[in-house]
């Protein structure tokens, strides 16, 4: 949070005096610096990387509850492509190649439909083997 050179702080609806006064206050209580605000990708990359840092140090403390590896990946906006690697997203790169060789359906779908994740949470596929480890449960047939 920062607090532009007018005393606006960045979380306020500038054109709102109430909101720049709640903004204010809650600027007061944090003991927010002046600071020219980031741009937009930026701070949001920085939101990102908080976030991830914060979901490393939490989530994977519940390994306890939730037990196995997991995988915690910050994806951005910069990489449709790496969704569609996991499984319930996979139709979608298939679903936008068909949309730009039909403008029609392009249109009835809209401009930009596709998800893109900022961070995922997954967890790797089970190898045979692992899921075997105690006794037969898979094979070529199962």
């Amino acid at each position: 949070m920062t607090v532009n050179d007018k005393g606006v702080p960045s979380n306020a609806d500038g054109s709102s005096r109430l909101s720049v006064s709640i903004a204010k206050g809650i600027t007061s209580i944090l003991e927010t610096d002046v600071a020219a605000k980031s741009a937009g990708q930026t701070s949001g990359s920085q939101f990102e990387l908080i976030n991830i840092a914060y979901i490393e140090e939490t989530f994977l403390k519940l390994n306890h509850i939730y037990p196995g590896h997991w995988d915690i990946q910050r994806l951005g906006n910069n990489n449709r492509a790496c969704i569609s690697n996991f499984e319930q997203y996979s139709h979608l790169l298939d679903l936008s190649a068909i949309a730009k060789s039909n403008p029609a359906l392009a249109a009835a779908l809209g401009n930009d439909y596709t998800i893109t994740q900022d961070i995922i949470i997954a967890r790797p596929p089970y190898s045979d083997e692992e899921i075997n480890a105690l006794e037969l449960l898979v094979d070529d047939t199962v």
